[in-house]
């Protein structure tokens, strides 16, 4: 099952939980709903990070940590002094996983963007 239909199915528990409870007169707190969301979402990028490589991870720390959002592969591999090819082979890996969604121009993938799975 991927992230999203897993996601998708978490939703519907919770609409029914709360349609139930409605029903039967008990109140519903948003922030109990908000916080199975979260949880939900906490265990879909745990999910995702399980199935990245050791540098792979570390290439996605390094974005979070400098709060990259989108870039071009170039701009990494010269920031990070590795080959073009290792910033897109890592790339692959997040695009796979979630973490990253590529920007095409042309045929060419140009840059990539920084997405949540």
């Amino acid at each position: 099952m991927n992230a999203t239909k897993s996601c998708l199915l978490a939703l519907g528990a919770c609409l029914a939980v709360a349609v139930s409870a409605q029903e039967e007169g008990e109140e519903i707190h948003a922030a109990g709903a908000l916080g199975i969301a979260e949880a939900s979402g906490r265990e879909r990028r745990t999910v995702a990070l399980s199935h990245l490589g050791a540098k792979e991870k570390a290439f996605l720390a390094h974005l979070e940590a400098e709060d990259i959002r989108r870039f071009a592969p170039s701009e990494r591999a010269k920031a990070l002094g590795v080959t073009n090819r290792t910033v897109i082979n890592w790339c692959a890996g997040l695009v796979r996983a979630g973490f990253l969604r590529p920007e095409t121009g042309g045929a060419r993938i140009r840059f990539y963007v920084r997405t949540e799975p």
